[in-house]
């Protein structure tokens, strides 16, 4: 029931923003679209910002099947969000260039930070499988693997929002792929330099 109220709340906003501007639309106006009190939007919603990171979280979620990323299906994991993106590229483009454009930058980097975990993590399988030495990364050093490659796919997609995502997909894919080779050469290598400088056992 709160997921329907959920979609209920944010389809409202795509109404209202074919009609105005996002950054002046109130949440009294949201609410009464989606025929709900205020009191209902902020039980779901801190506000609109909120509002605009779960649709751009959650529905994405869903749709790509990010739980379910590995090192095989990763390449298809992104260019089902490109695809999804470039559907709804109009509603994207006028919160990119908002004054929620952040909420929307946090949803898609949140997003990519999980994505690119569960790819690592597989990658770290593969590797202790291919050499037979198991990898043992502290929580702050894989956080901080995942980070580094989860912004740089997010550095190629947000150049593609600064383009209006004007361009196919498939050039947007083909950069994607080339950026996957040269991340699994880099990563296998950081892989094998950790692995060799880490203690061994007397």
């Amino acid at each position: 029931m709160a997921r329907n109220t959920q979609r209920l709340i944010a389809e409202a906003l795509r109404r209202l923003m074919r009609e105005k501007e996002l950054d002046k639309i109130t949440v009294q106006e949201i609410a009464d679209a989606a025929n709900v009190n205020k009191k209902t939007f902020y039980y779901h919603f801190h506000g609109i910002g909120d509002l605009i990171c779960w649709m751009h979280t959650i529905e994405p979620y869903e749709t790509i099947d990010v739980e379910g990323v590995r090192p095989d299906n990763w390449i298809d994991m992104v260019q089902r969000f490109a695809r999804r993106v470039q559907m709804d590229s109009e509603h994207i483009t006028k919160v990119y260039y908002s004054s929620y454009g952040g909420a929307l930058r946090q949803a898609v980097i949140r997003m990519f930070d999980r994505a690119t975990d569960k790819y690592i993590r597989s990658i770290i399988v593969l590797y202790d499988e291919k050499f037979g030495q198991p990898l043992e990364l502290t929580p702050l050093q894989l956080e901080y693997i995942v980070g580094y490659y989860a912004m740089a796919l997010y550095g190629i997609v947000e150049k593609w929002f600064l383009r209006g995502m004007q361009d196919p997909v498939e050039d947007f894919m083909s950069l994607v792929q080339m950026m996957n080779t040269l991340n699994n050469f880099s990563l296998f290598n950081a892989l094998e330099a950790l692995a060799n400088a880490a203690p061994t056992e007397a």
